[in-house]
């Protein structure tokens, strides 16, 4: 199963994922996550390690001095560090557990996090080549082209696939975003934010998992729940909009069967 969990900040994401089939590889991308998660399920048969994204010290400071022509001018660096070198650690690491077959489940803890560290590994390679053309460091590109998206798609589409060939779990956990849209006005085109959010990370998420699910904690007469939205699916129709309070992988699998009849 392909199983993509999405919702803001400490609404179950993680506890959900832990949940599933073990033993159980967790890749902790937003550093922290797992911390918070495991003291609320049982963590036998549980690997997590962690993976900081590399500290970018130039960008944090925003503002970069350097001398051009006698004159003190500020810029903002351009220049990627670190994220070629992690994105690879990722890859092998994640090659390495969907080969490993007593692992049953890889939790990607976060895909927002996970797209972000691959269209960046992307663009350090891109940047690499420049510098190593003699391209001065002031003048090099600072993001993708349009057209330049389709390498790391391409890397985000194998990491599924290489689930699928060796028949693990896969659950990707996300964050979500507001949808935006445009209308004419007096001032010509403009963004509006519609009110609707969607997940959060690479464009092709929800046609790549198998069933997507909204969590959420929410306040209830007998305090806060968390509560769990399947949003998509492609296990059986009749299970989008279902929502269920405290969902385990247990409770989902027998949610699904219930849905198609089976016992």
């Amino acid at each position: 199963m392909i199983c993509v969990f999405w919702g803001k900040e400490k609404s179950g994401k993680t506890t959900c994922a832990l949940t599933f089939p073990r033993p159980l590889f967790h890749m902790d991308l937003d550093v922290g996550g797992f911390a918070r998660a495991s003291w609320r399920v049982d963590l036998k048969d549980v690997v997590t390690k962690p993976y900081a994204t590399p500290v970018q010290i130039e960008k944090m400071l925003g503002q970069q001095r350097e001398e051009e022509a006698g004159k003190i001018t500020l810029r903002m660096p351009k220049k990627v560090i670190g994220m070629k070198e992690l994105w690879t650690q990722i890859v092998v690491d994640y090659v390495k557990a969907c080969q490993d077959q007593n692992i049953k489940t890889i939790v990607i803890d976060s895909g927002t996090q996970l797209w972000s560290i691959c269209h960046k590994a992307y663009l350090q390679e891109l940047q690499e080549k420049q510098l190593l053309q003699g391209e001065k460091e002031a003048h090099i590109r600072a993001q993708l082209l349009s057209i330049e998206y389709g390498e790391p798609n391409d890397r985000m589409k194998s990491l599924v696939f290489t689930a699928r060939t060796y028949n693990k779990n896969l659950v990707l956990t996300h964050y979500p975003k507001d949808v935006y849209a445009q209308r004419p006005t007096e001032h010509g085109i403009e963004d509006y934010r519609t009110g609707e959010i969607d997940i959060d990370g690479f464009k092709q998420t929800k046609a790549l998992s198998d069933i997507c699910i909204y969590t959420d904690q929410r306040k209830t007469s007998d305090g806060y729940k968390m509560m769990a939205k399947i949003t998509l699916s492609g296990l059986g129709i009749t299970l989008i909009d279902q929502e269920f309070q405290d969902l385990t992988y247990d409770k989902l699998i027998q949610i699904i069967k219930m849905s198609r009849g089976e016992k």
